[in-house]
């Protein structure tokens, strides 16, 4: 049976009623962006911060906070918003895939790659009959000095080589390499240091690489990432495990009158962030506060931010 585009209903009256077929709602006609709106919008694109844009905007303090999300808020501006991120990430062609596995590789790097240290076989290892083995040369120099001296374990030694271990370095995590280990080293080798091939290094080594460093002593040291502590950290926040610390606004504690101050201390009392003895060393707290130059947070009482969510649930 042929399907009609129409929709056919039937009125009360038996007679059937035709209606026209469903169609896409038109776009919504985009809003024009006002100076300050643009200028709000392009400080945010800057650190994702509300508040600071509209300080940033030209607002003034009092009112950046409620005017700076009131404005980010409005239909056209999130439409504009949405455009410039889907532009900034097409430029950049970067996926949050990208970034989860770069803070992810950083943060689970092993060191341990960039240890020059090396067990390698001693002479009696791969030695006939675990004799002492030579290379051509020492054999050459040493048959020189002592004429009768004979080749001993062979004249193909090669210190590169793994030590040689038997079936029980396997409970140790080593791979056995032969039916019996050393009897000179019992399979331990000896140790040597190795240039490091930086070409073969892991990703996450890679991105912990700092470059090298030579004393005066001659010695060489390897300097890492000190991002790398942050790499889980980041991880967390990307994937929403967490969400970030980031204030509302800032605020002058000196420019706070006497009962502000006295119910921020009381809310940072409340949540656990000082003790009723912190304050005693702050000129009873209130004037100590505003005339020492944010007493708390300079004397490593409260931190800033800590500080500035309790004025903030103050205020509100």
């Amino acid at each position: 049976m042929r399907r009609t585009k129409y929709k056919i209903e039937r009125a009360r009256n038996g007679k059937i009623k035709r209606q026209p077929p469903l169609t896409a709602p038109k776009p919504r006609a985009r809003k024009p962006l006002t100076y300050l709106e643009q200028r709000v919008l392009d400080e945010y694109l800057k650190d994702f911060d509300k508040t600071a844009a509209g300080l940033r905007a030209g607002i003034k303090p009092e009112n950046a906070m409620r005017q700076a999300w009131a404005i980010l808020n409005k239909p056209h501006v999130v439409d504009a918003l949405r455009d410039a991120l889907e532009e900034r990430y097409r430029k950049a062609d970067v996926k949050i895939d990208d970034l989860i596995r770069y803070w992810y590789s950083m943060a689970t790097a092993d060191a341990r790659e960039f240890n020059p240290l090396r067990w390698r076989c001693c002479r009696y290892c791969w030695g006939v009959g675990h004799r002492y083995q030579f290379t051509p040369n020492e054999y050459r120099r040493r048959k020189e000095k002592e004429p009768e001296l004979g080749e001993e374990g062979g004249l193909d030694f090669n210190q590169m080589r793994d030590p040689m271990r038997g079936p029980e370095w396997a409970e140790l995590g080593f791979e056995p390499n032969s039916d019996h280990s050393c009897p000179e080293c019992n399979g331990k080798g000896v140790p040597r240091i190795e240039p490091i091939d930086l070409s073969k290094l892991s990703y996450g080594a890679q991105l912990i690489f700092d470059g090298v460093k030579v004393t005066k002593d001659g010695d060489i040291e390897f300097r890492l990432n000190q991002n790398r502590s942050k790499g889980m950290e980041q991880v967390a926040l990307l994937l929403g495990f967490v969400r970030p610390r980031r204030p509302l606004f800032t605020v002058s504690l000196g420019d706070l009158s006497e009962e502000q101050i006295d119910a921020m201390l009381e809310e940072a009392r409340g949540q656990g962030l000082i003790r009723l003895e912190d304050l005693r060393g702050v000129d009873n707290g209130v004037n100590g506060l505003r005339d020492g130059g944010n007493g708390l947070r300079d004397g490593g009482l409260v931190k800033e931010a800590e500080v500035i969510e309790v004025v903030e649930g103050v205020r509100e």
